[in-house]
């Protein structure tokens, strides 16, 4: 169920659809198309004004790759087009499924510095991720599941507080599961 301010979301409303951006962990655009006829049409889709598909290529390193095929494309420059489409629209909410893969370190810590810009604008953001070091750094809060169960859910100081003298967020992810059997002890 989603929730929007406390109540069931009427999930085909405009106002619903305009609420968040959404960045999945592996988008799959048309390869034929350039960077700028795909970020032109989710623009049109968006209701953004068709400069801001320029801003935000500028933003991701992808001015001058504009028209380039994506079949040309590397991961990493597709993952930076996808982060793309997701920065369009000025939502109050950005949603991103694994951001960071497939980007090289510059790319990562770019990532980081624009993330950490949203954040400035006071826009929510959720991401899900395998890099413990990469929440600890741009991470408020946090959450550990594990098969579906919620583990944590705090501020990232507290759970590192709270993790039995743990110095960092992956040493209470591994304190966390000490009957796991695919964690070996010695």
């Amino acid at each position: 169920e989603v929730l929007q301010e406390g109540k069931t979301a009427d999930t085909i409303s405009r106002r619903y659809r305009e609420s968040f951006s959404y960045m999945p962990d592996d988008m799959l655009f048309p390869r034929q198309l350039t960077a700028k006829e795909v970020l032109s049409f989710f623009s049109a889709l968006r209701g953004v004004p068709e400069e801001r598909a320029d801003e935000v290529l500028e933003l991701v390193g992808l001015s001058g790759e504009k028209h380039r095929q994506i079949s040309l494309f590397s991961k990493g420059m597709q993952q930076r087009l996808s982060f793309a489409q997701a920065l369009l629209a000025d939502t109050p909410l950005l949603i991103m499924d694994e951001p960071t893969n497939g980007l090289d370190p510059y790319w990562v810590w770019k990532f980081k510095e624009i993330i950490q810009e949203e954040k400035r604008k006071g826009k929510a953001i959720l991401f899900t991720t395998h890099i413990l070091p990469l929440v600890e750094e741009i991470a408020d809060k946090a959450v550990f599941l594990e098969e579906g169960k919620l583990i944590h859910f705090d501020t990232v100081k507290e759970i590192m507080k709270n993790g039995d003298g743990a110095v960092s967020l992956e040493s209470v992810f591994f304190s966390s599961f000490k009957n796991d059997k695919r964690i070996q002890h010695n």
